[in-house]
């Protein structure tokens, strides 16, 4: 990555996780999982550099992995279709509202 993007993504990264850390957004906001998943590719491109933001996002990793999921896959032949046709796939996790 070009030094000129590095200390662009160095300074999203920090606002991010600012943001994560700050209680503002609700566990059930799906903002939570766009902003991991930037903070994933921004990793992705910093590499080690990215090590001084774990000690800041590990806690809600960590606290993620614990979710209770209840995942259930059911025959194709009995799953609902949905409109387009394809089998429909319901997830529901303890702590996230609605269905995913």
């Amino acid at each position: 990555m070009p030094e000129l993007c590095k200390s662009d993504a160095l300074e999203v990264a920090a606002i991010l996780t600012q943001l994560l850390n700050s209680g503002t957004i609700l566990e059930s906001d799906p903002q939570i999982l766009a902003i991991q998943n930037t903070l994933s590719q921004i990793g992705t491109c910093i590499k080690h550099e990215f090590k001084q933001f774990l000690p800041l996002i590990m806690p809600a990793l960590i606290k993620d992995v614990q979710r209770d999921i209840d995942l259930k896959i059911l025959d194709a032949d009995l799953a609902g279709k949905a409109d387009d046709g394809n089998t429909a796939l319901k997830v529901k996790i303890a702590g996230i509202e609605g269905e995913r």
